[in-house]
Formats: structure tokens, C-alpha cells, sequence
């Protein structure tokens, strides 16, 4: 992540996610409102509202806190409320608390500007108004002040309370000890650095041990521990921010990621650069017209891997790629699975195999509907395959930790158990065989589509019996166990 923010940063239009303040919305965020407290001669004067400018990030001066109890650094916050009655006066109530929160805590700086006490009473008197006249659905809307036609980016005591609080968890506990060291090696760069942070939590760093790891069900005991230089953290969660917001994808409740990683061309600066940009405009580029998606994913309805194999460089053994499944939950960084060191000619097997399938059994997958307006062909593909390794709950779908053997298995060639993925087949089409009366297509479907899956699996690992063993499998569980 280091080594690709380093060339990420230079990217005009990435900048901002390397600066001390963060853009409030992910890339997809186009018709958003500000709502802005106007402050006049040091008091409160009224609620306004504009279009979200995403060239105002620095302006705006938001900085993103995992968690819902978390306290603004500055008075730049999210606000999202309920539009029933009695849930709205909560989501107020609970915004107000956080805004009052953050005015107290550098209530010094702010009195130099305005009266935090009449801000808060004054907003608090006109918020409720404000939502039912101008605010016609529930949202994350950016709070924000603007003081005698001022952002809060262009007063420079403002700005520098961001900077001097961004960066003091990672040296500063809560008891306010410190963490840190002079001239030490950084164990991100390798390089002896004036100054070391040690506790940079979303990667566990420490001052005041040596390079080691350590395991324990606590999860202060649990993380890799090692000295950074300030440079390094700046670039680790300018890095970190930039592939959340901008070069992720969606995967039911995760998100993943596809990170470059230069293994024989680490020393050539320029031609890493050279790829960076060029990884960065393929990732963020539109989809091209007719292009079908979901014949084409290997994750999801996303085509990041056919867009890595259509560039000569990009798509070049000399450049290796690193996969991350992770989820954010408030304060934690939970990475589900890590995937290192892909070469593209895997992903070119992968996308063949797949593609050979899909078009080999479209005669037995292709379904139309409604008068033929709509044509549906089957495509094994991890969002698929996750039907037979996951549960749903409510609105949710829980992946199995076997479903993430499967993708490791698919990119490594690691073996599975092909018994257990056997019953995970048969554990959705017996239950679809019992009630056919209902729902006969999902007898069906499931039947189809496990046979593809099972030859894609066939195709490219070695553990799995042939297809007639499987059709053979498949009757006798489900059609003579049934029968007797």
C-alpha cells in the first residue's frame, strides 16, 4: 500500500485524499445538499443549503471518524435523520450532541470566531424547521459553517486544529502518553527516519519494541508491531482512503479491492508510476457500452480484471496483484481475506474458463422472460457461488469461512474438500426438490447451476471427479434417499 500510495499521491485528481481532510462522500455522490450554519459578525444568523461541491473538500474541511459516537474534530459532520415525527426529533437530538461535543472541544479556538453557546442554541431552534421545509428525503447531508463568508478551509486556526488532532492517536494514548521516537528505522521504508509514530492503530505499529509478532485473543496483543515514520502513516491511510472512496467495489456487505504490487520492476520509478496512473484511469474509467457485466466478472457485476487484462502492461506478468476482502465496522479495519501476489495469466485461466462455461451450457442455463424481452444465461462467478456457501439473515447475506477457501483455491490452486462443497450443492437442491409444488424453477436452476459451478471447479483444480460422477452423486441423494 506504501509503495503504490508513494505514486497514487502525484495523481492530480487523488491529491485530496492525501490531504488532512477527506471528501464526505464516495465517488457515486453526485446530487447531495450542504447544510450550512451562516455565522455573521460572531453570531448565528440562519440555515442555508447548496449543492455539494466536491472541488470544496479542503474547504469544507470534513475528516471522516469511523463510529457513530465519534466526535467531530471540527464542526464539519454528517447529518441524517428519520422522517417520522418522533424518530426525527431523536436524529436531531443525537446530531446535536455530536455538534455540541465537537464546539467544547476546542471551544478556545472557536470563541475567537463566533459564540459556540449561540451556535448550538441557534441551530438547534431551526433545525427541525429546516428538514421539514427544505429536505425531502433521509440522507447522509453534510453539516458544515461558513463564518463572514468564510469555509472553514480558509481560516487557517481552524484548519490547523484539524491538522495538530488528525494525526495524535498515533503517538498519543488516551491517557496521554506518548509513543514516539527520534531516529530510528522505519519498518515501512526501511529507512532511518528523524521521528517514529508507534501507535497507529489500523496496522498496529509500536515505538517502543523491535520488529516482531505476536498473537492473543486481545486484540492489543494480536497486532504486528513495528516503528513508522510520520511520511509512512500520512501515505498508509491517504492510501488507504483513496481505494475505500475511489478504486473499490462492492461485495454484499464487504467491499473489495485490487492493489498492483511491483515485484521485477521495483527499482524502475518511473515505469511504476507509469502503471499507477494507468491502473487508476482503467479502474475509475465507465463501463463501455454493451458490455455485459456479469458474462464477464469474476467478482460480483464488476469488470476489473477483464480491464487489468485488456492493458499489454497492466495485464504483464512483470506486474503481480494483491486482493482484499475486507468490511469497515466503526473503528475496525477487518480485512476477510487477503489474496497475494496474483499473476494476470491466472486471471486470463480464470476469465477463459469461466467464459468457456458460460457458453458451452447456455443451451441448458439460458431462460427468457416475459415474452422474451429479457434473456438470462448463467455465469459461474464468486457472486454466484456464494448461494451454496452463505445464509441470509433478514436484509443480510453472512458469507461461510469456506466460501473464502473457495476464492483462495480458484486464485492459488489450493485443494478442497469436495465433499463439503458436494452438500453445500445438495443442501439447496433437496430442500428446492421437496418443493417443487411452489417454486419448480428453483429446483431447477439450482440443479443447472451447481452442475456448472462443479465444471468450472473441474476445469481448474484437480480434486473434483467427472461430471457423470456428480450427475451420479446427484440422483442418488436427492431422487433415491427421497424416494424412500
Amino acid at each position: 500500500m506504501y509503495e503504490f500510495g508513494v505514486h497514487l499521491k502525484e495523481i492530480e485528481d487523488m491529491k485530496p485524499y492525501f490531504a488532512v481532510s477527506a471528501s464526505p462522500y464516495r465517488e457515486k455522490a453526485r446530487d447531495e445538499l450542504v447544510i450550512i450554519a451562516e455565522i455573521v459578525g460572531g453570531r448565528y444568523e440562519r440555515l442555508t443549503s447548496e449543492q455539494y461541491r466536491r472541488s470544496y473538500d479542503t474547504r469544507y474541511l470534513f475528516r471522516d471518524l469511523a463510529g457513530a459516537r465519534s466526535t467531530s474534530i471540527v464542526p464539519t459532520l454528517h447529518f441524517y435523520f428519520i422522517p417520522k415525527e418522533d424518530k426525527l426529533d431523536e436524529s436531531i437530538g443525537k446530531f446535536l450532541d455530536k455538534l455540541g461535543r465537537c464546539l467544547t472541544n476546542n471551544e478556545a479556538v472557536y470563541k475567537l470566531f463566533f459564540d459556540p453557546k449561540q451556535l448550538l442554541e441557534g441551530v438547534e431552534k431551526d433545525l427541525k424547521r429546516f428538514v421539514q421545509e427544505h429536505l425531502s428525503e433521509p440522507k447522509n447531508y453534510l453539516f458544515t459553517l461558513q463564518i463572514d463568508d468564510k469555509w472553514l478551509g480558509d481560516i487557517p486556526e481552524i484548519k490547523s486544529i484539524l491538522e495538530q488532532s488528525s494525526y495524535d492517536k498515533y503517538f498519543r494514548d488516551g491517557k496521554g502518553d506518548l509513543f514516539r521516537g527520534e531516529n530510528r528505522l522505519c519498518a515501512v521504508t526501511y529507512v532511518q527516519a528523524p521521528e517514529v509514530w508507534g501507535r497507529v492503530d489500523t496496522l498496529g505499529f509500536t515505538v517502543n519494541d523491535i520488529a516482531f509478532s505476536r498473537n492473543g485473543f486481545e486484540a492489543k496483543d494480536s497486532y504486528k508491531m513495528f516503528p513508522v515514520s510520520p511520511e509512512a502513516v500520512k501515505i498508509l491511510e491517504g492510501t488507504r482512503r483513496t481505494l475505500d472512496s475511489r478504486l473499490s467495489k462492492q461485495f454484499l456487505s464487504m467491499r473489495f479491492f485490487v492493489l498492483p504490487h511491483f515485484v521485477t520492476i521495483r527499482d524502475d520509478f518511473q515505469k511504476k508510476d507509469r502503471l499507477v496512473r494507468r491502473f487508476v484511469e482503467a479502474i475509475i474509467a465507465p463501463t463501455e457500452p454493451g458490455f455485459d457485466p456479469m458474462a464477464r466478472a469474476i467478482v460480483n457485476s464488476e469488470d476489473i480484471f477483464d480491464k487489468i487484462l485488456k492493458d499489454p502492461e497492466l495485464g504483464h506478468n512483470s506486474v503481480y496483484y494483491d486482493i482484499f476482502f475486507y468490511e469497515q465496522k466503526q473503528a475496525q479495519f477487518l480485512i476477510k481475506l487477503h489474496i497475494s501476489d496474483v499473476i494476470p495469466s491466472r486471471f486470463r485461466i480464470i476469465m477463459d474458463v469461466k467464459n468457456r462455461i458460460k457458453d458451452f451450457y447456455q443451451p441448458l442455463t439460458r431462460r427468457e422472460f416475459k415474452d422474451g424481452k429479457e434473456i438470462f444465461v448463467f455465469s459461474p462467478s464468486f457472486y454466484n457461488i456464494k448461494d451454496y456457501f452463505s445464509i441470509k439473515r433478514e436484509k443480510e447475506t453472512i458469507v461461510e469461512p469456506y466460501f473464502f477457501k473457495i476464492v483462495e483455491a480458484v486464485f492459488y490452486k489450493n485443494r478442497l474438500d469436495r465433499e463439503q462443497v458436494l452438500r453445500a450443492f445438495m443442501q439447496k437442491i433437496v430442500p428446492a426438490f421437496k418443493n417443487q409444488s411452489e417454486k419448480s424453477w428453483e429446483f431447477q436452476s439450482h440443479v443447472k447451476h451447481s452442475f456448472c459451478i462443479y465444471q468450472f471447479f473441474q476445469q481448474l483444480q484437480p480434486f473434483l471427479q467427472s461430471a457423470l460422477k456428480y450427475f451420479h452423486f446427484l440422483f442418488r441423494r436427492v431422487f433415491y434417499i427421497d424416494f424412500l
